[in-house]
This record gives structure tokens, C-alpha cells and sequence, in this order.
């Protein structure tokens, strides 16, 4: 059984391929491409081989063109892990952060005691504003937007004699 073909008019092949060329996101113009190509008559394999979509895809793209027209292949994404707080939230979330240590707010249980791992700004987001990123890499970057930076340890060893250094050190400049 073969799916029932339509063929686009003049006017609407002029309006995909306008489209095509002012928009600048790359999902759009394949959706554009797909969907003019397909209304042209073009065999489904070779419309997926020159814009290397799905046939799912195409005959979703194509059914949302003959509802909506352009804007049914207009891309609605917000995209990732959009921004759940408010600036108003985050400065507030900068001012916590500032004031209370994760051992003040979680006690034992915090991860990073008197310094904020994002293991505990992940408890105190959720706790305070109810929101769960889906990433460590937007608690990361919820760090940096609350003015905070990354901090490396340098390894100290807690064993030394701070004594046997000092006489180290003179030793040095002896020398």
C-alpha cells in the first residue's frame, strides 16, 4: 500500500525555499528541505538521503506542514536545561549561599562541610525553590551565576611538621 502523495503549488515550494534561506538554525532549513523536496514529488530514500532524516520524521515534518503551514516546522524547543530561577531567585540563592555553610543548613549529612559542593547546592535548590536540574553541569554553571568559582585544594599533608619545613626551607636558602 503506498501513502497518498501531495504536490505542493508554486507558491508554497517559493515560501519553503524563502524560508530555507532566511533561517539560521540548521533544524529548521532540514526540515524546510525535506518537507519541499517530499512536496515535489521526490522518492522518500532520497529525500532521507539528502537531508538524513527518518522517514518518521519526514512524514511528521510533512503532516505539520499540511496543518500549520511554516510555523509547524518552526523549532519550538526551549533547548537543554533552560533556566528554572529567576535572576530575583538567584541573587537570593548568592545571598544564602554567602551566609549559611551546607554543615549549618544539612548538618553530618553535607557533603563538602564548611564549603559548597554541588552535591549540597543541589539539597538547597531543591529545598528552598523546589526546582532539580538535570545535569551537574547547570549546578555548575548556577555556581558561577552566583558568583562563585572553582576551587582546586592544593594537597597539603596533614602529617608534616610545619618544624622540619621551616628548618627545610632555611637549610635551602643556607645554600
Amino acid at each position: 500500500m503506498s501513502r497518498q502523495r501531495y504536490q505542493l503549488s508554486e507558491t508554497q515550494l517559493k515560501e519553503l525555499q524563502a524560508s530555507y534561506r532566511n533561517s539560521s538554525k540548521t533544524d529548521e532549513q532540514t526540515r524546510y528541505q525535506a518537507v519541499r523536496l517530499y512536496g515535489q514529488g521526490r522518492p522518500v530514500e532520497d529525500v532521507m538521503d539528502i537531508t538524513g532524516c527518518s522517514q518518521t520524521s519526514l512524514y511528521e515534518w510533512w503532516s505539520k506542514y499540511r496543518t500549520k503551514g511554516i510555523s509547524g516546522l518552526k523549532d519550538h524547543r526551549l533547548g537543554g536545561n533552560h533556566r528554572k530561577l529567576s535572576p530575583e531567585q538567584v541573587a537570593e540563592l548568592k545571598e544564602q549561599l554567602a551566609m549559611y555553610t551546607p554543615q549549618q543548613l544539612f548538618g553530618p549529612e553535607s557533603i563538602g562541610g564548611e564549603y559548597w559542593r554541588v552535591p549540597d547546592l543541589q539539597r538547597a535548590v531543591e529545598r528552598w525553590y523546589g526546582v532539580r536540574y538535570k545535569s551537574k553541569t547547570s549546578y555548575r554553571e548556577l555556581f558561577n551565576r552566583c558568583g562563585f568559582s572553582y576551587q582546586c585544594p592544593a594537597k597539603v599533608y596533614r602529617s608534616r611538621s610545619e618544624t622540619k619545613v621551616a628548618e627545610f626551607e632555611a637549610a635551602l636558602e643556607k645554600n
